[in-house]
């Protein structure tokens, strides 16, 4: 193909037009989008990838979207700035004479042809990216499948999926305008709140699916929703779609639980294109059903459907939450096929059809095997080997509810199951204060709190009494364990249980089975012998239900490869872990299976003398959060300072996690400040825009307004915003600006001082942050206060993720870490003055400078000798392998409100040197290496003893211990204890 001859250049024009403000590196380069297809979520992805295009070749993107798409890509008007805000201040109008360095653009730019080849469409070669001409227009069959082969390495994008991207920049610079937010709010308002949603998209018959096909994606959907439904009696079935059949076949089965949009759209119905389906309004009207569908906990679709698929990519959703029909079986995050429905049966046929872990054929067992000892009818899976039983073998035989009950051997195994499960955590090893969930009895979950261990229950058999307060209603993501055993619904409906499990996209997850399919006609491992507990104790009452499914190898592996996990096997113990296992934690797991009793049943939970303290402080938890409950009053969080990336926005995120788990969420409204907000299953949120300094005062009114709406006791700002009079609680990260010296009358300083005077409680991160707090603003010590000390997840990498990380940063040497930026009072001009009295020993020294400028400043440069420098931005497990990998961190800060690197290293195994001032000394203890915060010498000498093998194991070992004594978990308890009673007990405005 040709070039096209440029148009004629003007470059006077060109900086006549551009804005003033405009000195970006992208001066004087664009690139013109311009959707020209008549699908409005076909024009949406196409509008992404070329931003994308935009962001990778340094151009300015002007987003040209024809009014009337109907009319042709001749018509006037930009129907972009319609549906999203604009992504650039430039029009076309201004990029007429943008051409000093030519243009290129398809063939069928100029022409406008309607149903143009593809050919006509596309750029020629070498395609968008690296192009010379200061103009070029978009590529309309280029998608970001196409273009993530060229992304480099040194791209922000790279090693991004495809659903990522998408949702990063649909996040990020496809806003919606203010207008539409408010329709999608106001519906929201009215017709969802109060209840949880899935959302279904089923297509109309206006497309070229034969009819066939599209009846059997209406049954799939129907289908699916059930066991949504069936998973979430309290949910509610938003249905998107205009197609008769469905909103009837939608409305039959779930009634009053279902909302059409679509079917409160005059002359939407039948499955016709609605009126304008190619102008603004029809397209207007799929971008609401998006965005509400978006604000849902679930989402069933149509693969090929686009208003699915942008939905699926509006959000980054949880694992096992996005079901878009049509996948090929094995798809990541498809569910197995559902069990028939009673209604599709008719009386007294057999539902026996199918495995029900994988849908495969079943066959019948041979052999005189366990199951025909107890009369059970067996069949066996030709696709995963699993075993299950046929129907019930004896007349009036228990049902679950009732055979849970009787069941006291299933509380003699919960109990031996709790005296073993908690040194196999410590094997792995499995920080306390993490999250976990266990599909079981509330009993395990009380023994394993018991035994500092932060467990939740969801109990699908029996009430979970002993876990009151922790007891939850279904699946989070917010959980990084899920434990599971034989007799707690491991077979009962096997493909509904994983779907739980996978829900909450959880690290690790470590079950039990009384035995498997592998070893069923072995009489040791037979689990009808004595009930599913193993040997049945002599006060059990006989007749208790066998299990009906037993588990092969297979179907485990199976399973565990799906969910995108390694599965790992220890006799009748199997562990599911995101991660490899090094070989270190495969032994220490070998050597816990090999030393458990013959019988694991038999152990002994020895008694905690953490169990009283723990659960009297579950206990005054609980009444709190109960007693905020009953008030009808909740606590609006302002998420302002999600709009930033820093350690504060790390904090608060931990405790939202937390929180939206527990008996909190229901009363918390998070207010999302320009959609920067995590999106938490079990919290609320109301949208607001993004904070502007210069409107303060406008600010409060809106923070008032949303106070009254929610009736909110409490207002908690993330920053320091406040409303006009409900009372406010702040977190203190820090009085640094004050104790430093900085400019006060800056904004956000002014800002800071207004919320203290204010704010009627203080959470503070430490107690030196509580005592600057009083000492600058005396007017405190009347008011509640409560120290709530920052958390750590942090914990030692494995040794082959340390080498990883070693090698591809290029770090060959043994290396101190400095943290931080190099503002003045970080101090670390310390540590460079201390390293250069090394001498010659620098040369077989590293150093790793993380949150690093690009190069290192000159006068410190000077002071490294031949040691090799690093100067890294790192993730957070990036950031564990360099701590774990480390000589120490080196921390010299003349001033700290809690000081959280000094607590990561710490947990990552690797020693802290730091001063003994503010709250270093409060946060380090007796863990770390103290110098004096001007003393070259003592750094020096530190930086020496650092490296003694016995002095440095020392650190470690008192290093692990105090980071230990740091938890989100117990953060989040503090915290929100705190906040709910003063949620309560404050006076608000009558």
């Amino acid at each position: 193909m040709d070039r096209v001859s440029p148009m004629p250049p003007a470059p006077e024009a060109v900086e006549r037009q551009l804005p003033a403000d405009d000195a970006a590196p992208r001066r004087g380069r664009f690139l013109l989008i311009e959707p020209c297809g008549r699908d409005f979520w076909l024009n949406v992805q196409h509008v992404v990838a070329q931003l994308l295009v935009a962001q990778l070749d340094d151009r300015r993107p002007v987003v040209h979207w024809p009014l009337d798409q109907a009319a042709g890509a001749g018509a006037p008007g930009n129907a972009f700035e319609h549906f999203f805000e604009a992504v650039s201040p430039l029009s076309l109008a201004m990029l007429v004479d943008a051409t000093e360095a030519g243009s290129v653009y398809p063939p069928a730019w100029r022409t406008r042809r309607p149903g143009a080849a593809p050919a006509a469409v596309r750029l020629p070669p070498p395609g968008p990216l690296g192009r010379s001409e200061t103009l070029v227009v978009s590529d309309r069959y280029l998608g970001v499948g196409d273009i993530l082969p060229s992304i480099s390495g040194s791209s922000p994008y790279f090693g991004w999926t495809e659903d990522r991207i998408h949702e990063s920049i649909l996040a990020s610079q496809l806003r919606p305008v203010p207008a539409i937010v408010q329709k999608v709010e106001a519906f929201a308002r009215q017709r969802l709140a109060g209840r949880p949603w899935v959302a279904v998209h089923v297509p109309g018959r206006q497309g070229s699916a034969p009819a066939q096909a599209r009846a059997g994606l209406l049954a799939q959907s129907l289908s699916f929703v059930d066991r949504i439904v069936e998973l979430n009696p309290r949910i509610g079935v938003l249905l998107l779609s205009a197609d008769s059949e469905a909103i009837a076949g939608f409305g039959k089965h779930h009634g009053a639980r279902l909302v059409c949009p679509a079917a409160e759209r005059p002359g939407a119905l039948d499955g016709a294109r609605p009126p304008g389906w190619a102008d603004r309004a029809g397209a207007e009207a799929q971008l609401i059903d998006a965005l509400l569908a978006a604000r849902c906990h679930y989402l069933v679709g149509d693969q090929a459907g686009g208003l699915s698929q942008m939905a699926s990519r509006l959000r980054s959703w949880p694992r096992g939450q996005v079901f878009l029909l049509g996948m090929p079986p094995d798809a990541e995050g498809a569910l197995p096929p559902p069990s028939p429905r009673d209604s599709d049966a008719p009386p007294g046929a057999a539902t026996q059809a199918c495995c029900r872990l994988c849908g495969g054929a079943l066959d019948a067992a041979p052999g005189p095997g366990l199951g025909q000892r107890r009369g059970a009818a067996l069949y066996r899976c030709a696709a995963c080997h699993s075993l299950q039983a046929g129907p019930p073998q004896e007349p009036g035989h228990a049902g679950p509810g009732l055979a849970a009950a009787i069941d006291t051997g299933r509380a003699a195994r919960t109990l031996a199951h709790a005296g073993v499960v908690p040194a196999l955590l410590q094997a792995l090893p499995f920080r306390q204060d993490r999250l976990a969930l266990d599909i079981g009895s509330g009993l395990f979950t009380r023994l394993m709190r018991d035994a500092g261990y932060n467990f939740h229950c969801l109990d699908s058999q029996a009430a979970a009494e002993f876990a009151a307060g922790f007891r939850r209603d279904g699946p989070s993501p917010a959980f990084d364990l899920v434990t599971l055993r034989e007799g707690h619904g491991l077979g009962a409906d096997p493909a509904r249980l994983w779907q739980q499990v996978f829900a909450c996209d959880p690290d690790l997850v470590i079950g039990e089975l009384g035995a498997r399919a592998d070893t069923w006609n072995d009489p040791w491992n037979d689990p009808w012998n004595d009930t599913q507990h193993g040997t049945r104790p002599e006060h059990e009452e006989p007749g208790a239900p066998a299990p009906d499914f037993l588990y092969s190898r297979a179907a485990l592996d199976s399973l565990a490869q799906r969910a995108g996990r390694q599965a790992y096997h220890f006799g009748n113990w199997f562990i599911f872990s995101r991660r490899r296992l090094g070989d270190t934690v495969l032994g220490r797991l070998q050597a816990w299976h090999d030393g458990l009793p013959a019988h694991a049943q038999r152990a002994s939970v020895p008694p905690s003398p953490h169990s009283r303290t723990q659960a009297a402080a579950d206990l005054q938890t609980v009444t709190a959060f109960e007693r905020l409950r009953a008030s009808g009053l909740s606590i609006a969080i302002d998420g302002v300072f999600f709009c930033f990336t820093s350690g504060i926005a790390r904090v608060w995120k931990s405790l939202l996690q937390h929180w939206s788990v527990s008996d909190l969420a229901p009363s918390l409204v998070v207010i999302d400040r320009g959609r920067t907000a995590p999106r938490l299953p079990g919290l609320r949120y109301v949208d607001a825009p993004p904070y502007d300094y210069a409107r303060m005062v406008q600010d409060r009114a809106l923070m008032q307004q949303i106070c009254n709406r929610e009736r909110a006791g409490l207002f908690v700002s993330t920053y320091f915003t406040q409303p006009l009079t409900t009372p406010s609680a702040l977190m203190v990260h820090d009085m640094i600006p004050e104790v430093m010296g900085f400019d006060l009358t800056n904004l956000q300083w002014v800002g800071k001082r207004l919320a203290i005077a204010s704010a009627q409680a203080f959470l503070c991160v430490s107690h030196s942050t509580e005592a600057d707090l009083l000492r600058f603003h005396p007017q405190a010590r009347s008011l509640r206060r409560r120290v709530v000390h920052n958390g750590c997840s942090f914990e030692p990498a494995d040794a082959v993720d340390v080498a990883s990380f070693r090698q591809r940063h290029g770090i060959t040497r043994p290396y101190f870490m400095v943290s931080g930026s190099r503002t003045d009072y970080k101090n670390v001009e310390l540590f460079f003055r201390a390293f250069a009295r090394l001498g010659d020993e620098r040369s077989r020294l590293a150093i790793v400078c993380t949150n690093a400028n690009a190069a290192l400043e000159p006068e410190m440069a000077a002071l490294t000798g031949d040691a090799a420098v690093h100067m890294l931005v790192l993730s957070d497990h990036e950031l564990q392998c360099a701590y774990s990998g480390a000589l120490a961190l080196v921390y010299p800060s003349r001033y700290e409100g809690f000081g959280l690197p000094v607590v990561e290293a710490m947990a990552c195994a690797c020693p802290a040197i730091t001063c003994r001032n503010s709250s270093l000394g409060e946060v380090g203890g007796e863990a770390a290496l103290y110098v004096g915060e001007d003393s070259i010498d003592e750094m020096h000498q530190a930086l020496r003893d650092v490296q003694v093998p016995g002095t440095r194991s020392a650190l470690v070992a008192l290093g692990l211990a105090q980071a230990a004594t740091f938890s989100w978990t117990k953060m989040a308890r503090e915290a929100g204890l705190a906040l709910a009673t003063w949620a309560v007990d404050l006076p608000g405005p009558v």
